[in-house]
């Protein structure tokens, strides 16, 4: 008994791993005719249909085929019974290819529940082609010259359609409405979040929202890719420029965004002989970086080479207006120790000697502290370069102390400028 148990629940799983197996585990792809040269090919694993006219033979090229049929005809060149398998299985998108020169017949595809997308091209769509699809949310007809009366009406998640300019004709309540055949004469209900997408010189489009105005219209207008700057912007101050539509003059005026952080890629620099050229990053209110020569210009000063400070101008231009200074430091050349003896109550210290034009002088530190704080720390200034030695007197015996220096720089402009630190040394006084 309970080696039968056991055989029945092994069975039990076996079957519930098979029918909890991906949908691509059983794949498979179904194919059939859909008219004189055409064809279609269902993948189940996409979900895709598409239906295209019959190779010639010729790698890469089909015949150019129409989606044909005549109901209750045993010659009829559309295979219905592929075609019902596939809806059985659930088509979720459609594609007509090139090779489709028309859709004839369309009792195939009214009233599909599960086809997401339809991509056409160049396909005239016949009157309720594609109506009652309701789980249609986009559709390709950019390149339709004709969309024939209903022809998706009563697809309520189909929220917009793009038309191209070549549409010649749109049927009446083509999209956007839905109705019910059970009621005579019908009333058509518009879809009040529905709207067509397309440029503001279609025709076509213009005469379907003047026989429907509920019918929302998202005119796509032909703005130039430069617009006519009306006020430049500035630091202070956002700007505007105008755009105008080639086709219907509509106007549009877009805010330039006033400028709001101009920043140097380094303010402080340590002398080395050579000019100093910081890049330069300028940014608008919404975050967005303004192009070198075409938004600004930026010069440096001439004390951009020698220890100091120098001036960076931007100035801006184009379809921005006004400037900006700032500033930026090169310090001296630091030195270092290279050595440091104790001896009675006092020490001696050695630093490196710097000649270039970048010293005047330097300043030590002496101190207990090996972070330089507290009352012990003092500072020693010496106004000269040339000097590479010094000596510390009167310390406190068997004290340790710490030494650090740095070269120094007095500037014309009274400003002294100095170099980091050096590491400090430390040695105990005898």
């Amino acid at each position: 008994m309970k080696k039968s148990l056991s055989i029945a629940l092994s069975l039990v799983m076996i079957i519930a791993t098979l029918t909890a197996l991906p949908f691509s585990a059983h794949a498979k792809v179904i194919t059939g005719g859909a008219g004189p040269s055409a064809e279609f090919i269902f993948d189940t694993s996409t979900g895709e249909m598409l239906f295209r006219g019959l190779p010639t033979g010729i790698e890469g090229e089909y015949a150019e085929g129409t989606i044909d049929g005549i109901y209750d005809d045993t010659t009829d060149d559309f295979d219905q019974d592929a075609y019902d398998e596939a809806i059985g299985i659930g088509i979720t998108s459609m594609v007509f290819d090139k090779s489709i020169s028309g859709i004839e017949i369309i009792w195939p595809f009214q009233g599909n529940p599960c086809v997401e997308t339809i991509e056409l091209n160049g396909q005239d769509i016949p009157a309720r082609c594609f109506e009652g699809y309701t789980a249609l949310t986009d559709v390709d007809i950019s390149t339709s010259d004709y969309i024939g009366e209903c022809a998706f009406a009563c697809c309520p998640k189909l929220k917009s359609v793009s038309v191209g300019r070549n549409a010649e004709d749109i049927g009446a309540h083509a999209f956007g409405y839905d109705y019910s055949r059970d009621v005579y004469p019908y009333v058509f209900t518009p879809y009040d979040d529905f709207k067509i997408v397309s440029t503001c010189d279609t025709q076509a489009v213009a005469d379907y929202i003047s026989r429907y105005p509920e019918i929302k219209w998202q005119k796509v207008h032909d703005y130039p890719s430069n617009g006519t700057v009306t006020k430049k912007a500035s630091m202070s101050v956002q700007g505007f420029e105008e755009y105008y539509c080639g086709e219907c003059q509509q106007t549009k005026t877009i805010a330039i965004p006033k400028i709001k952080s101009v920043t140097l890629s380094n303010t402080k620099y340590t002398y080395n002989g050579k000019a100093k050229k910081p890049s330069v990053t300028v940014k608008d209110a919404k975050g967005k970086k303004l192009k070198k020569g075409t938004d600004y210009s930026v010069s440096y000063g001439q004390n951009n080479v020698k220890v100091g400070t120098f001036k960076v101008v931007v100035k801006f231009k184009g379809k921005y207006t006004g400037q900006k200074t700032l500033n930026a430091t090169i310090f001296p050349h630091s030195t270092k120790i290279t050595n440091l003896k104790g001896k009675k109550k006092s020490l001696q210290v050695y630093w490196e000697q710097i000649t270039s034009a970048c010293c005047t002088g330097y300043q030590i530190q002496l101190c207990q502290n090996q972070n330089f704080t507290g009352k012990t720390k003092k500072t020693y200034t010496l106004n000269t370069s040339k000097q590479h030695t010094g000596t510390f007197k009167k310390l406190k015996k068997g004290k340790k102390y710490w030494v650090r220096i740095r070269t120094i720089y007095k500037h014309k402009d009274g400003k002294t400028y100095a170099s980091d630190w050096c590491r400090a040394w430390g040695v105990k006084v005898q």
